[in-house]
């Protein structure tokens, strides 16, 4: 279920292969015009001490950086996870980046996780680091002292944070501060009548950074039949080509200080008045028309 008005513009739908990966993994793009987003959701297994789960968690992050190859590169991707994870005790790569072997000695700032709220690294932790390093995202709410605190809460008191929004390096700056949204997971709890505990909503509003894409214009006179004309000389084209002597003799030459800044003005203009764009035309009708000119020439 999308959003209200967003059904419309969703594009793609990928959810992972496998029935051990039934149920937690979900990503669907949105695009329209220079519009490109793309929202996963991922829900990692619990079980520390399992290693069944931790390669069903390993699995579910493979899947995550396919999904990243599968979607332009244009497309803001943010995931919203449930890791069951703990991060912040390691703030070092793993997994070596290219660029610091090019630039060696260079002292760069880890940035995929910030210093807030840090806990022991578990297993779940270091499988989501290592997804962050390998995508080049960051975990929004480990940036952010107000958004940094526990996402779950347990019936006897235990609390924990396993929930983060992952998003594009480049793109952290593209939003205000996150915050955990208590008040929201209060209502919605003793709405139904429940405790007030399980997850704890992270809020952070971004905003959308438009990938600009050139605009592909065409002139409004048909180009295949103007060549056509032109290479048979037909009545068209000769009276453009006189137009355009009279207009440069007596108008453009005399006139040189009213003259447009750009002489070919009014050869374009011209052009859409004698070849005037007419749907319908087929491709070949430029090389047939080529064809019969060359004829014309050799039994001339």
């Amino acid at each position: 279920m999308a959003p209200l008005g967003m059904t419309g513009i969703a594009k793609q739908i990928i959810t992972p292969e496998g029935k051990e990966l039934e149920g937690r993994g979900l990503a669907v793009r949105f695009s329209r015009g220079l519009y490109d987003l793309c929202v996963v959701t991922v829900y990692c297994p619990l079980g520390d001490r399992d290693p069944n789960k931790h390669k069903q968690t390993e699995k579910l992050w493979n899947w995550v950086c396919q999904v990243r190859t599968q979607i332009p590169r244009r497309t803001m991707m943010i995931i919203g996870t449930d890791s069951n994870g703990h991060v912040g005790s390691v703030l070092e790569r793993s997994i070596m980046d290219p660029y610091d072997e090019m630039v060696a000695g260079w002292d760069r700032d880890y940035v995929h996780i910030g210093q807030h709220g840090a806990e022991t690294e578990n297993v779940n932790g270091r499988l989501l680091r290592e997804c962050l390093e390998k995508l080049n995202m960051v975990a929004v709410n480990t940036k952010f002292h107000d958004a940094s605190g526990k996402t779950w809460y347990g019936g006897r008191g235990a609390s924990t944070r396993v929930d983060y929004i992952m998003v594009d390096e480049t793109c952290i700056h593209e939003g205000d501060r996150a915050v955990l949204s208590k008040e929201l997971h209060r209502r919605l709890r003793t709405m139904v009548g429940l405790e007030v505990n399980d997850h704890v909503p992270i809020y952070w509003r971004f905003y959308y950074k438009v990938w600009q894409v050139p605009t592909k214009t065409r002139p409004p006179y048909d180009h295949e039949s103007m060549v056509r004309s032109c290479l048979t000389w037909d009545s068209r084209a000769s009276a453009y080509g006189s137009h355009m002597m009279n207009y440069f003799q007596e108008e453009w030459l005399a006139r040189a200080e009213e003259r447009s800044s750009d002489p070919r003005e009014p050869i374009h203009k011209m052009a859409d008045i004698s070849w005037k764009f007419e749907a319908g035309l087929s491709g070949g009708s430029m090389a047939r028309a080529s064809k019969r000119h060359r004829e014309s020439s050799d039994s001339g």
